[in-house]
Parts: C-alpha cells; structure tokens; sequence
C-alpha cells in the first residue's frame, strides 16, 4: 500500500509539488531498466550510487552490459471516473508500471504527475506486519496511507465489518490465508476513499461473495476515483474498465477507450490456438467446413461470420460400429478457455448411433448470438447412455465473429423491445 500527497512529481531524480489540476494521473514516457545478473546488478548500483554522491549525474537512456528494458516510452493519462485496465503476458511489464507510478520506486526516464490521494494494492499482504493483529495493521497502514488516528478509529468499524474478519482481526495477520489478507488490504485501501487506486491482479485470491462485495465498491469508487486495475482475467478487464493497455516486452502496443477491441488485440497475439485430441474412443471426425446463406463454403483458416447472421457447420462422423447412441456437444470458447455457448445434439433432438456407415453431420446457427469477437470451438463426442466421453476435438476450428456493435458480454440475446409514451 501506498499513499501520495495532494499532488506530486515521480521524475528519475525525486518528488514535485504541483498545483492541483487534472488529470489524476499522467504518465509522460517513462522507461525503467534492470539487470539479468545479480553481481552486475550490485556493481552498477554501486556506480550510480557514487556518481550522485559526486554529483554526477548516471546515463539511465542507454543499457550496459546485462541490462534490458522492462519499459520503455510508455505514457498515458487518466481522469477521476476512469478506469484503466493494464495487461499483456506474463513479463510485459505490467507490474513494473504499477510500481512505478504508484510511487514504489522511480522511473529511469520519463515522469509521473499524481494529483489527490492515492492507494494502491499491488502484492499480497504488502505492508502487513505478519507478527502484528489485523487490528494493530490497520492503525498502521492506515497511518502510512495518511489518515489520523481519529480518521482511523471513525472508520475502524466500516473497515472490519467490511473485510468480514470478525474475530480473527485480533490475530496476527501471520496466521492469515491469502484471502483473508486481500480482504483487509482492501478494505483499509478503500476506507481511505483515495482519488487514486492502483489494483495489482489482488482480486485473484479470495471467496466469489467478497469478489462481488469488492467490485461492487469499485463501482462505487469509479465515479469519482482514477482506477489503475492490472488483471489477467479479461473478463474482469471488461466488467470494470472505461479504457484499456496493451504491453508487449515493456513497450504499449494498444492504448485507448475501446476495451473490447484491446482486449482482441491482445487474444491476436498471446493466445495459442493449437488444435489437440482427447480421448481413445474408435470414433472420429473429418472434414469439418463452414457455409454461409451465400453457399460459400470454408474448409481452412479461421471461419469469419457476421453477428446475427446464419451459417451451416459440416463434418463427417466416423463411428465405432458398435450401435451405440451418440451425444455430440459442439462449444464455443472466449479467448480465456471459458465456455460461452454450447449446442447439443441430445438436447435438439437428433439420433446419431454409432453404427457401420459413415454420418454426414449438419448443424444449422442461425442468428447466431456470439457478440463481436474471436472464439474458439471444441467438439466433443460421448455414448448417451453411459455418458462416457469417447473423444474431444480441442480448438478445432476458430471463428472470427464481425459486427457493427462491440459488447463487453459474449453473447447477445434474441429480445424484442418497445417503447411507447406512458399516460
């Protein structure tokens, strides 16, 4: 946890007062390098260290021996009732970037401009004492994030009847899970009622009813608060965020207000689609092909479809011989692997045995609900009776779904509105 004045400066040699303007947070082209080896690491702090002493200056725009970029010219800029949704694969940088401008340690080139009160949770259990009682952390965190110990003991209630300790708030927080420690560092970071909060993937431990409880409050707290939220659940991503940042090997590659079309930008790039086969059941499928209204057919490459429109999926069935009923499930899967929408041959009534002769299996989409985006689609083939799954054909094809509206929700449902003058 962190906390900043009423305004301040983050430049590589110290802390600004600034007047108060917006917007909450600017980030001007910062860059941050670290050393791969411990020992050069050690000798080049020791340099820089004896240079500022001399006053003189260290060179942080070019890499020595060892060194690497974790970010380079990133910049972007955010204004209370935002929130700005950091990701990008495991390395990227995105850690580093809420370190930085959250004030933990400085950037080597570039500034950030922080205006109001800022807090941020970025590593589990930071700034907890393990061998003091919750209650003992909280006057503490809540003193380094600048509340009186008046402020603190106004709000001491609302805090632990939030993080729903009860009677473990007089434990030492050494004996706490991961999720009781998410609870408490949360609820003193928004007891604070920051204009700034920086959110490091801390949500990804903890109980489904207190994830609800928190992002209920971001809610809250969006309307006049600057969020910085890093995730690797794009969904999470989608439910919170105004705006979107994309990094790749520490450099922004998306920047912008479109979250869905971020959030594409990065599937194109950091997901593998590789096409696998489960299962030792002696059935198989060949010939898989998409067909349009127009009777365009697609055997290859990624299918690409309109929203709401309708196509024909093909394949041939080859059973096993033995005269057993079949049930065919085909899935479609959002670019985290969760299933979003399934049809099921069982369920739309139709017969298929697993008898001798070779089945020519059509499945007709129409108005096909998934909302624009790019999926995947599994098919998986079990005996109805016994419920064994026979075999599984992972990602077997992908789909490109095109549309003039985004949505922040995979599937689209079939309504029919109206609006007519009230008496």
């Amino acid at each position: 946890m962190m906390e900043s004045g009423i305004e301040q400066t983050l430049k590589p040699v110290g802390f600004q007062i600034l007047k108060q303007t917006q917007p909450s947070v600017e980030v001007k082209n910062i860059s941050k390098k670290f050393c791969k080896h411990l020992k050069l690491n050690m000798f080049y702090g020791l340099v820089d260290l004896t240079k500022n002493l001399v006053g003189i200056r260290p060179d942080t725009t070019t890499l020595r021996k060892g060194e690497f970029w974790a970010l380079k010219d990133v910049s972007f800029t955010l204004r209370k009732g935002q929130v700005l949704g950091v990701i990008g694969t495991n390395g990227s940088g995105k850690t580093t970037l809420l370190r930085i401008v959250s004030g933990i340690f400085p950037p080597d080139t570039g500034e950030v401009r922080l205006r109001g009160r800022a807090s941020a949770l970025i590593s589990l259990g930071a700034g907890f004492h393990p061998h003091m009682t919750g209650l003992e952390n909280i006057y503490i965190n809540g003193s380094i994030l600048g509340m009186s110990k008046k402020e603190i003991d106004k709000k001491l209630d609302g805090i632990i009847d939030f993080s729903e300790l009860g009677e473990f708030i007089d434990a030492p927080v050494s004996t706490y899970s991961s999720g009781m420690k998410v609870r408490l560092g949360f609820s003193i970071a928004i007891a604070v009622q920051p204009d700034i909060l920086f959110l490091d993937e801390i949500l990804a431990v903890g109980d489904r009813n207190f994830k609800a409880k928190c992002y209920k409050e971001i809610d809250k707290l969006s309307s006049n608060t600057a969020i910085v939220f890093v995730s690797h659940f794009m969904h999470k991503i989608a439910r919170v965020c105004t705006d979107i940042l994309v990094l790749d090997n520490g450099k922004v590659v998306y920047y912008g207000d479109d979250v869905a079309e971020g959030i594409d930008y990065y599937y194109s790039y950091a997901v593998s689609d590789d096409q696998s086969v489960t299962g030792e059941g002696m059935v198989s499928i060949e010939d898989i092909f998409f067909r349009k209204e127009d009777g365009a057919s697609q055997e290859n490459g990624t299918f690409t479809i309109e929203h709401g429109s309708n196509f024909t999926l093909g394949f041939k069935l080859y059973p096993s011989g033995d005269n057993k009923p079949l049930r065919l499930l085909i899935t479609f899967h959002d670019r985290d692997f969760v299933n979003v929408a399934t049809t099921d041959s069982l369920v739309c009534g139709c017969e298929i045995r697993s008898d001798a002769s070779p089945r020519d299996i059509r499945v007709y989409f129409e108005d096909f609900p998934l909302t624009p985006g790019r999926y995947s689609m599994s098919i998986n083939i079990e005996e109805t009776d016994s419920k064994n799954t026979l075999k599984v054909y992972h990602n077997i094809k992908d789909l490109n779904v095109t549309g003039k509206f985004r949505s922040r929700s995979p599937v689209s449902l079939r309504t029919r509105w109206e609006a007519s003058q009230s008496a």
